[in-house]
């Protein structure tokens, strides 16, 4: 006898249950890259009005690298640290 849940009117075989938990498994899986990759593609630009200086590093997709950069704020693609933009980004 297979085993069922019921959860507010609907009714689930435990194989439906787990084949559906698998799916949203594998298709946050799927995502996860896209979101990484969105941030570290990104072009860093400048913001605000220049008055104040920061280290930052930055990654680079061509060179596969995160570089520092010390001038204006900037926003888009930045890291406080190096590690954290390796982490993130370098592939």
């Amino acid at each position: 006898m297979a085993h069922t849940f019921h959860f507010s009117g609907l009714t689930l075989s435990i194989h439906t249950l787990r084949m559906k938990v698998v799916g949203l498994i594998c298709t946050i899986l799927a995502l996860v890259p896209g979101l990484k990759g969105n941030d570290c593609s990104l072009k860093p630009f400048v913001q605000g009005s220049c008055l104040e200086l920061t280290d930052l590093y930055s990654y680079v997709e061509n060179s596969n690298d995160c570089v520092f950069w010390q001038g204006c704020y900037l926003d888009g693609n930045y890291f406080t640290k190096k590690e954290e933009c390796e982490a993130t980004c370098k592939q």
